[in-house]
């Protein structure tokens, strides 16, 4: 799916990286761990904060499913041409994205709302607090990689 992204604008202008820098460097690997960490991060504050105020174990864990499952495209959007000025992109050059994001939301929609589907993964019929629960931990998924981005391109200089 990668391979399909289209070149970087100044790809040619740019120096080659240096043959001993490696594109597995503590700063890529490092970065990467804080963007996980932090989303693992909200996902468990969140799960027991929620629990402790007395909502619903499965609205909860719905929710968490479903944020997570939809965070891994933002951590795409967070990660596709790293620029300050473009936050969270939302155009897509690569035309296999739109299928893949598309394909992954009708499968968690399957999952979500066919009982046979939803009885494999031991949710319960969804509601409108569990749609709220993905609502709230997306939106801070989202916050979260967008502190990062903003921090990262001030530290690292990306």
């Amino acid at each position: 799916v990668f391979e399909a992204e289209p070149a970087a604008a100044n790809s040619m202008k740019r120096p080659p990286r240096h043959l001993t820098a490696s594109p597995f460097s503590l700063g890529n690997i490092g970065f990467a761990l804080l963007q996980g960490a932090g989303i693992a991060l909200i996902l468990l504050i969140g799960y027991s904060q929620l629990q402790h105020m007395g909502w619903s174990v499965d609205d909860i864990r719905i929710g968490i499913f479903a944020a997570l499952v939809l965070a891994l495209f933002l951590l795409v959007l967070a990660n596709t041409h790293f620029t300050p000025s473009a936050p969270l992109r939302t155009e897509v050059d690569n035309p296999w994205m739109i299928s893949m994001f598309g394909l992954v939301t009708l499968m968690l929609l399957a999952v979500l709302f066919i009982p046979f589907l939803r009885d494999i993964l031991g949710f319960a019929s969804v509601t409108f607090s569990s749609i709220s629960v993905a609502g709230i931990f997306l939106a801070s998924c989202a916050v979260w990689l967008l502190l990062l981005r903003f921090a990262g391109s001030r530290w690292l200089h990306l």
